[in-house]
């Protein structure tokens, strides 16, 4: 008799030919991409390099950049198999202007430098106008905190860096009729649930459910998590992935200048080691690739705004 194959058979010889489908494409799409072999380079020698310094063993040093990269291309493999029949990669086509972004980004950059060089009184210079709107907002926050005790270090106080990143960005796109980054939707964005939970877990228990944390989750969630998604993820990547038309240049690009724009705070105006300072944008960097690959295959930008506040408020 000639065996027979049961459909429980015929769909897990399915399953595990399209887990070995996805598994090779992924691993080309990552490994066969020169610029994210330069991602992996600085993450990996930096991490070593900064462990080194601090007095660490070298194996020490090896598994804490090995390790700290694998987890997140680990978790960007999960995401990218559990989108494969759901993906739909959007807004690859060519950008008529896609120098309009990519300028506001740079002049973005820019500006926060002279603003973080002048508050921390390493300059003299003043930006007109917002200077102005920056010290109103900042009084307004701290005779609230007199008030409400509980508002004080909530993240209120760098709300109007939304104008810089989302209100102005969004005038420029509906101007140059560019597309806006999709905030919310659950189609393809269920399999990003078990991070979103992992995260929400790790705010629980670290931070405890009170109503200061949860207005703290809150306003970090509006500033800076939603502000930088928006701009970086939901805005210029897929502009760069218009240029390129390869999304993981795009994502380690973005991902690139996301690190970057933290200079002027983390650097320039930090405290500390310097080789501890540069080194503190390396996890930014990485999170920022997760981040980015996560939108890039789901479309929806809700899990990682979320993702990247908690981040910001615990260390996971």
């Amino acid at each position: 008799m000639e065996p027979t194959t049961t459909p429980t058979m015929g769909n897990k010889t399915a399953a595990a030919r399209r887990l070995r489908t996805g598994s090779i494409d992924y691993y080309h799409s990552l490994f066969g991409n020169p610029y994210f072999l330069i991602m992996a380079v600085i993450f990996i020698g930096g991490k070593i390099s900064a462990n080194l310094y601090m007095g660490a063993k070298v194996s020490t040093a090896l598994r804490s950049g090995v390790l700290g990269f694998s987890l997140y291309i680990v978790a960007c493999w999960f995401i990218h198999l559990s989108t494969m029949n759901t993906c739909v990669h959007k807004r690859t086509e060519a950008t008529e202007k896609p120098y309009v972004i990519i300028s506001w980004v740079i002049a973005t950059g820019l500006f926060i430098t002279l603003h973080v060089l002048q508050a921390n009184q390493i300059i003299g210079f003043q930006i007109p106008l917002w200077h102005q709107l920056n010290t109103a907002w900042t009084n307004l926050v701290h005779a609230l905190s007199r008030d409400y005790a509980w508002i004080t270090g909530t993240g209120l106080i760098g709300w109007p860096y939304l104008l810089l990143y989302v209100f102005i960005p969004s005038l420029i796109a509906r101007k140059h009729r560019l597309p806006l980054p999709r905030l919310i939707g659950m189609e393809n964005s269920a399999t990003t649930l078990p991070f979103v939970l992992l995260f929400a877990l790790a705010y629980v228990v670290l931070q405890g459910v009170t109503a200061k944390h949860l207005f703290t989750l809150f306003a970090v969630i509006v500033w800076p998590a939603f502000g930088e998604e928006f701009l970086y993820r939901g805005l210029l990547q897929p502009t760069l992935m218009s240029i390129t038309k390869r999304p993981v240049t795009a994502i380690v690009l973005t991902s690139l200048l996301f690190a970057a724009s933290h200079i002027p705070t983390y650097v320039l105006a930090g405290s500390g080691v310097v080789v501890l300072r540069w080194s503190a944008l390396l996890p930014i960097m990485l999170t920022s690739f997760f981040w980015g690959y996560g939108y890039y295959r789901t479309g929806v930008l809700w899990p990682w705004i979320l993702m990247h506040a908690i981040s910001n408020l615990v260390t996971i």
